[in-house]
C-alpha cells in the first residue's frame, strides 16, 4: 500500500498544512504557534523525541485539537479527537476541506473519533452529502 500526503487540520479555522510525516510537525515551535496548542500541549510535546516517540506525538497533536488525514492510495484514515457537541463542527470542516485537498478525487474514507472511539467507513461522496443534509455519520465500533 503506497502512502501519499498527510495533513493536519485545524477545523476552527479550516487551516490546512501539508505534512511528510505527522510526528515532525508539532514538534516545530511555529507550527505549534500556528495550530494555537496550549502551553500544556507545548510542554507534553517538549518531553518527546521524535524518532522514538511518533504515535504519542500524533495523538497529542489529535487531542490538540488537530484532525490528522493521511493517503493511503484511494484510502483517506482520519482521526480526531471531540466531544459530542463539537462533532458536526469538525466534520464540516473535514467535508469543506477535502474536495480542496482532493480535487476531483474520490476516496473510501476511514474516520475516527478517539474520544468515543466513533468511526466511519464512507465514500468521499457520501460523507459531504450526510454533512451537508445535518445527518449522523459516525457510528459506535463494533466491540471485538
Amino acid at each position: 500500500m503506497a502512502i501519499g500526503p498527510g495533513f493536519w487540520l485545524q477545523p476552527e479555522t479550516g487551516e490546512v498544512w501539508r505534512v511528510s510525516r505527522h510526528e515532525y510537525w508539532p514538534m516545530d515551535a511555529a507550527n505549534q504557534r500556528a495550530a494555537k496548542f496550549s502551553p500544556d500541549v507545548v510542554q507534553a510535546l517538549s518531553l518527546l523525541n521524535v524518532a522514538t516517540d511518533s504515535d504519542p506525538i500524533r495523538i497529542i497533536g489529535v487531542q490538540a485539537g488537530l484532525v490528522r488525514v493521511r493517503d493511503y492510495d484511494n484510502r483517506l484514515s482520519i482521526q480526531f479527537h471531540a466531544p459530542p457537541e463539537r462533532v458536526p463542527g469538525v466534520l464540516r470542516s473535514i467535508a469543506v476541506a477535502l474536495p480542496k485537498l482532493f480535487t476531483g478525487v474520490e476516496h473510501f474514507l476511514t474516520l475516527h473519533n478517539l474520544r468515543d472511539d466513533t468511526a466511519a467507513e464512507i465514500t468521499t461522496r457520501e460523507f459531504v452529502q450526510l454533512v451537508e443534509a445535518g445527518q449522523s455519520v459516525m457510528r459506535q465500533r463494533p466491540s471485538s
